[in-house]
């Protein structure tokens, strides 16, 4: 079975977005000092809610699978 790329967690006023494979948790790590409205939250991104439906567009962009 395969895994997909990241797990959302919609908090209201944040969004979390976690990375399920080697390869998501790689790309966020990538991000991480570039992103100005994304912060790492221990294991997960935590995404402003206003910019949270672009990045996760980005990332299907990237070719990663949500849920």
């Amino acid at each position: 079975m395969t895994s997909t790329s990241f797990r959302i967690q919609d908090e209201g006023t944040i969004v979390l977005v976690y990375p399920n494979t080697d390869t998501a948790r790689e790309f966020l790590d990538s991000l991480t000092t570039s992103a100005n409205q994304h912060m790492r939250w221990g294991e997960a991104f935590a995404v402003e809610h206003r910019y949270a439906e672009g990045f996760i567009a980005d990332l299907q962009e990237e070719g990663f699978t949500i849920t």
